[in-house]
């Protein structure tokens, strides 16, 4: 019993401030699979609930996509995208240096990952940030950093109001 409170606490402690991936504001602007759970956790950091980060890098891919998928309303749906993300009381974007940048070139090289991956990568450690929200699983092989799923946070989250 005494090892889950610890699993638990240190899930907690992780949450203290997040890193969102593209796949999680995609999830929620195509309504895939997942895409309750997204907006569950969305909506704790519209709040300012929960703190998070993403990047401009980010940003820009999650703009792309959508700009991919929806070519006759592209416009709007850009701006009610990022809209939504004003919105988002608990959100900061960050711009990294063009150090940083380079990091994730090197990561990029050392780590065998995209350069969009090491991106978030080099921006998270430059950030102090330690948890990433993602639902790729190939960010589990990065040690410097935890790799959690929405509803990880959310069950976390639910424990901690609940004890």
């Amino acid at each position: 019993m005494q090892q889950n409170a610890v699993a638990e606490s240190e899930t907690y402690s992780l949450i203290s401030r997040l890193f969102l991936d593209t796949n999680i504001f995609l999830e929620l602007e195509f309504q895939d699979l997942r895409w309750q759970e997204c907006s569950q956790l969305l909506k704790k950091v519209e709040t300012g609930e929960i703190k998070a980060s993403t990047s401009d890098f980010v940003v820009y891919s999650s703009i792309l996509e959508i700009g991919s998928k929806e070519r006759n309303k592209t416009a709007s749906k850009i701006e009610t995208f990022l809209t939504a993300l004003s919105s988002l009381k608990g959100l900061s974007i960050l711009r990294p240096s063009a150090t940083e940048m380079a990091d994730a070139a090197k990561l990029m090289r050392i780590r065998k990952l995209d350069y969009d991956d090491s991106y978030i990568v080099s921006s998270m450690k430059a950030e102090g940030i330690k948890t990433l929200v993602s639902f790729d699983r190939h960010f589990d092989k990065q040690d410097e950093i935890k790799r959690l799923e929405p509803i990880q946070i959310l069950a976390a989250m639910e424990s901690e109001t609940s004890a």
